[in-house]
């Protein structure tokens, strides 16, 4: 169980304690008794602190997420006048260790050659590197489909991330 799954499962039991406390109290004490509404009144602000608190856990762990590397290969035809390129590019925000693009079907060049096999030891936030596929009319005109899906896979303690992207 991952930190965020306790945090949530500990929120929701404090949420259906709660609850039931306002319940009991009811039940047990009835409507008419003013301890029965100081356990609403207390029951209500642990509700409202469960609601806060899981809002604010759910920004956190977006912030958390933001900082995670985000290597992502694209093929590029802007960069260089009629010339292809695969480009990594980190979208994330600490730097990306060991990348290696895992493809279905491998990407060839003219020459048969495979493309983008190689290893990226790192790769800095907002940073990209290139490698050229091939001149983009000869690519084009021999009537192949970039329909392949590359993984990125790394070495990194956060590694259990597999982005796949269609191309």
């Amino acid at each position: 169980m991952t930190d965020r799954t306790l945090i949530r499962v500990l929120l929701a039991v404090a949420l259906i304690v709660s609850i039931a406390a306002i319940f009991g109290a009811f039940f047990n004490l009835g409507l008419g008794n003013s301890a029965a509404w100081t356990v609403v009144a207390a029951s209500s602000a642990v509700i409202a602190a469960v609601v806060s608190a899981w809002t604010s856990t759910r920004v956190l762990e977006r912030q958390e997420d933001a900082q995670l590397p985000y290597p992502y290969p694209y093929i590029d035809a802007s960069s260089r006048y009629q010339l292809l390129q695969l480009r990594i590019q980190n979208f994330g925000g600490t730097t990306a260790r060991s990348i290696r693009l895992r493809w279905d079907k491998p990407l060839r060049d003219h020459q048969g050659s495979n493309v983008g096999s190689r290893e990226i030891p790192v790769l800095m936030p907002q940073h990209s590197v290139a490698e050229v596929i091939d001149v983009d009319f000869a690519f084009l005109t021999e009537s192949r489909m970039l329909t392949t899906q590359a993984r990125y896979c790394s070495r990194m303690p956060t590694a259990g991330i597999s982005n796949t992207v269609s191309m």
